[in-house]
């Protein structure tokens, strides 16, 4: 794959990693390059939690193995729109003499332009990567990019996970849908033994997202799990099976990837509220929660009054309690009070800038500001499946946690709640589902979302063609944004005529070009291999072609276009409504 000379990290840039980084804490070496360009200074960032590939390839061939990993972020060269990364990863990095080839990335790491690399051959990485699983047998490359990715997927914690220790159980399957997608079962005892591990964690996870060998979603805990077994992953949670038994043995880390905890916050954005005006909800009152919620955060450090209502919206129960012994003139409540500020107004701002910035008022001058509106009465959680098989189509069991009676009877008059899921472009998206309350087996289950495993079709799928391995959902019991009126839920599965018909062709054009590509290149093999090349020399060739074509799915991925399909989307929607033929069209 490289052809050129490799890239050089100029030496005077390198520095050597920090004292002790292989016993007290491990370090990855990281560069960014923009344009052609390394800006110094490179850096070792320090590993917080890992991931599956680090933990297999530390457990496997000692610590000093995490000295061949190395981390590249591509950024744009100012006022040049072209794209070097291709380039430079096609060379190769050189680096302290050695030299770093593309190894892959994560899903997250795709959308920043940051990449793994390995002091490895392209042949060697191809093999490394092939006891994990069959991934060349993936057709596309973006799928197959998404399966490795799984490997490179950072988790904030991990424990020890054994074979003997969990089952793979069905899914619940109905009329071409997946009730469970993603969603499996956790003991008791498991879900004790992550929060020991996980840090500032007051109690036992209802759920968990997880990444475990080739699984991924979530579990939800089922305290009727017994027997010595820990865990039941879904069938639908195996995106790839490891062939190496020792492997398999060797790779017990259980990733926790995110854990559901209590105030998760929901917020309004310009879509939802788009999506809820077109169903009905009242104008006035969604300009009402805007405006308060700017009021808030204006009176935050003035008024006790608005103190109070803030830090009990977001449960914090300590600044509360040091609100009411010290009042409003704490030094250290008013330090805490405007960092919480900060932080809301931080998370306001469109551009790039108000990530580095810190500071208040520099961050109102200088950003323009989005759409997010803090909604009292809601919460962002998890989705999971029905552990009991009892809830009806149209119920959910949701029971966030609350922070005094006060908001304990509000919750308690609300029959229903809206459910989303971001991002959301249809108003059938928006979801109204019947609160199913005081029933002893749900009790356990707080601060996330059941949705019924019974139905034609799951609630998930119906809020823009979600599942369960791990997407959030907003939920609110406040019933003055439930909508006047419902729409249908727009049909995002792959049976959809739009997408069957298209797909159907395109498979059966590939398969046949493949057995032709296949039929042809064996028999030249066999009879003409001055002309063909070996076997061998054919399997080398393979394996070099599945490593380019995944450097150049990463090097080629454009995160700019969901921006603009949303940035298309909202002209449209703010000229004719989101229920317009070309809103509706957009979101195919």
């Amino acid at each position: 794959m490289n052809v050129m000379n490799p890239y050089e990290i100029p030496d005077e840039f390198i520095i050597t990693p920090p004292p002790g980084h292989l016993e007290r804490a491990l370090y990855v070496k990281h560069v960014d390059i923009h344009g052609r360009l390394v800006r110094p200074p490179m850096k070792y960032n320090k590993v917080e939690g890992g991931n599956l590939f680090l933990e297999y390839l530390m457990s496997a061939h000692g610590q000093q193995q995490i000295d061949r990993i190395m981390t590249v972020a591509f950024h744009p060269e100012r006022g040049a729109d072209t794209d070097r990364s291709q380039e430079i990863l096609k060379r190769g990095i050189a680096f302290s003499g050695a030299i770093y080839r593309f190894l892959g990335h994560s899903n997250s790491q795709l959308k920043e332009k940051t990449c793994t690399l390995m002091n490895a051959s392209d042949e060697e990485i191809y093999e490394l990567l092939a006891q994990f699983g069959k991934f060349s047998q993936i057709k596309t490359a973006a799928k197959r990019a998404k399966r490795i990715g799984l490997l490179f997927s950072s988790f904030n914690q991990s424990i020890s996970l054994t074979e003997d220790e969990y089952t793979i159980i069905e899914d619940v399957e109905r009329s071409n849908y997946i009730f469970t997608d993603g969603c499996g079962f956790m003991s008791d005892s498991f879900a004790q033994e992550i929060q020991d591990a996980v840090r500032n964690l007051d109690g036992k996870p209802c759920v968990v997202q997880v990444r475990y060998q080739g699984f991924k979603g979530v579990l939800i805990l089922n305290r009727q799990l017994r027997d010595g077994i820990k865990v039941q992953f879904r069938k639908s949670m195996k995106k790839f099976t490891i062939p190496d038994e020792r492997m398999r043995q060797t790779c017990t880390t259980f990733g926790v990837v995110k854990c559901s905890r209590p105030y998760t916050m929901g917020y309004l954005n310009k879509q939802i509220i788009m999506l809820l005006a077109d169903s009905g909800v009242n104008h006035s009152y969604l300009t009402g929660l805007q405006n308060d919620f700017h009021s808030t955060l204006r009176k935050l450090c003035d008024t006790a009054e608005s103190a109070k209502y803030y830090l009990r919206i977001k449960g914090k129960e300590k600044l509360f309690k040091w609100l009411h012994d010290y009042g409003l003139g704490s030094h250290r409540l008013q330090r805490e009070l405007k960092a919480l500020r900060a932080k809301e107004v931080k998370k306001m701002q469109k551009d790039s800038y108000a990530e580095d910035s810190t500071d208040e008022a520099s961050l109102t001058q200088n950003s323009k500001c989005k759409l997010r509106v803090l909604v009292p009465k809601s919460r962002i959680v998890f989705g999971a499946c029905d552990p009991f098989n009892e809830l009806e189509y149209g119920q959910c069991v949701f029971q966030p946690t609350l922070f005094d009676e006060v908001q304990y009877a509000e919750f308690e008059a609300a029959h229903a709640v809206m459910v989303v899921r971001n991002p959301c472009y249809h108003p059938g998206d928006i979801r109204v589902l019947k609160l199913v309350k005081n029933k002893p087996q749900y009790a356990y289950l707080s601060d996330c979302i059941v949705f019924p495993t019974r139905g034609s079709r799951p609630h998930a799928d119906e809020s823009s063609g979600g599942d369960l391995d791990g997407d959030e959902f907003f939920v609110s019991w406040d019933q003055d944004l439930i909508p006047s009126w419902r729409s249908r839920p727009f049909d995002y599965s792959s049976s959809s005529p739009l997408i069957a018909i298209p797909n159907a062709i395109k498979s059966f054009l590939g398969t046949l070009s493949s057995s032709l590509n296949q039929y042809v290149t064996s028999w030249g093999h066999t009879q003409m291999p001055s002309y063909f090349g070996t076997a061998e020399q054919a399997e080398k060739a393979k394996k070099l072609k599945e490593r380019r074509h995944m450097l150049e799915y990463f090097t080629t991925f454009n995160n700019d276009l969901v921006a603009r399909v949303d940035g298309i989307f909202m002209k449209y929607a703010a000229l004719y409504g989101p229920s317009c033929h070309e809103c509706v069209y957009l979101n195919r």
